[in-house]
């Protein structure tokens, strides 16, 4: 089973649940058929409400699904006003959207027995509240319409204040704890300043100055990654890496210095994939993870020698979208023939790599030369995935 058919699988199981339970809720709503074009503005207003939810997750629009016939299943397959995930996203693009920060939606299609069930996705978010600037047909500017329990926000009001309350929070992280706020704030470089103590040196927060990045020369670490041949200068320079938030170390990681000095990151995380006979090694970051947003924190971007640094750095790091996407990366480098796989062409790329002493000959040069397969080999596994879903 691919990833697509687990998903499917899931979903399917859950809208059949919902559906069984005869009932709307706080994350699911039914509609009989797809909104006609004089509705239109029914759909934005179920799209912002389900986008400001109360309860921290991906919501449903289930269309196909008729309540007022105890939650009868009506074939949508022939709705002539029927959306895809295209058409969704073109919808919202042009609209007067706060920041034009736009809900996260998608479409999925289910066949239940004989008949095709469409379920909007809306992805829970943290930019909360969405709302309108302009007026679009009966949706006021600067309302505030959420979802309450199986009830949306009147289109003439707005949210109870404690809602509007709950939904700013969740967007600036109030009510998390400090080690997800800290990755929120390294999206605002900006309100970062410099500090340096001699040994110890970094940045503080200037909101909230008790969030600090330390950085310390490592005096135990001296030896070499296969990364560091990316580099005009490979010489290793490793230092430690900490967050505290008042004076309590809430993260630590290893630095790297590269190209000798004229750019910074901290370590990407290492993988191993097992393909016959052979052990690939690699490195990589998740997006939307502490470690990830730290390795953009610390990217100069005002210094054209750094930029030039990390671009040969992650030529051989791979970035996943999700924990969930490197899984199946891995199940699927695991199914193929390695001996197969023509590796004198990505020998081209590769910068002088030197044997080292107390280094086992060739092997740097095999895990460039292996990074170098995977990147280009995720390319092309995302792209499949894209055609698979028909995007």
């Amino acid at each position: 089973m691919n990833s697509l058919e687990g998903e499917m699988e899931n979903l399917t199981k859950e809208v059949l649940d919902l559906i069984e339970s005869k009932r709307e809720g706080s994350y699911w709503d039914f509609k009989r058929e797809w909104y006609k074009k004089e509705k239109i503005d029914d759909l934005l207003l179920d799209i912002i409400c389900m986008s400001n939810n109360l309860v921290d997750r991906d919501c449903y629009i289930i269309i196909g699904v008729d309540e007022e016939s105890d939650c009868e299943i009506k074939n949508v397959s022939g709705d002539k006003n029927r959306k895809n995930t295209q058409n969704l996203t073109d919808f919202l693009k042009d609209k007067p959207f706060a920041g034009n920060v736009r809900p996260n939606v998608y479409v999925r299609t289910l066949k239940l027995g004989k008949d095709e069930v469409d379920v909007i996705i809306i992805k829970n978010g943290y930019n909360t509240p969405y709302y309108l600037t302009e007026k679009f047909r009966s949706l006021f500017p600067n309302s505030i319409y959420a979802r309450v329990e199986d009830t949306n926000t009147s289109r003439d009001k707005s949210a109870d204040i404690g809602n509007i309350e709950y939904l700013w929070k969740k967007r600036f992280r109030i009510d998390k704890p400090p080690i997800e706020r800290v990755e929120y704030f390294l999206k605002d470089k900006k309100q970062w300043d410099s500090f340096d103590k001699g040994e110890i040196y970094g940045y503080y927060y200037r909101l909230y100055p008790e969030y600090n990045i330390c950085k310390k020369i490592s005096e135990d670490r001296t030896g070499y990654e296969f990364y560091l041949f990316t580099q005009m200068d490979s010489r290793p320079h490793w230092y430690e890496v900490s967050i505290l938030y008042n004076q309590t170390e809430i993260w630590t990681g290893v630095g790297i210095a590269l190209d000798g000095g004229r750019a910074f990151t901290n370590v990407p995380e290492t993988g191993y994939i097992k393909v016959e006979q052979e052990n690939i090694l690699y490195k990589y970051y998740i997006e939307n993870t502490l470690t990830y947003e730290m390795h953009n924190f610390f990217l100069d971007e005002h210094s054209y020698e750094a930029i030039w640094a990390i671009e040969q750095f992650m030529k051989c790091v791979l970035v996943f979208k999700s924990e969930k996407e490197k899984v199946e990366f891995e199940k699927h480098i695991s199914l193929l023939e390695y001996r197969k796989i023509d590796f004198e062409r990505y020998e081209h790329h590769m910068r002088y790599v030197p044997d080292i002493d107390g280094y086992v000959e060739g092997a740097f040069k095999k895990e460039y030369r292996d990074a170098l397969f995977l990147k280009d080999e995720l390319i092309q596994y995302r792209n499949k995935k894209s055609k698979d879903l028909g995007k």
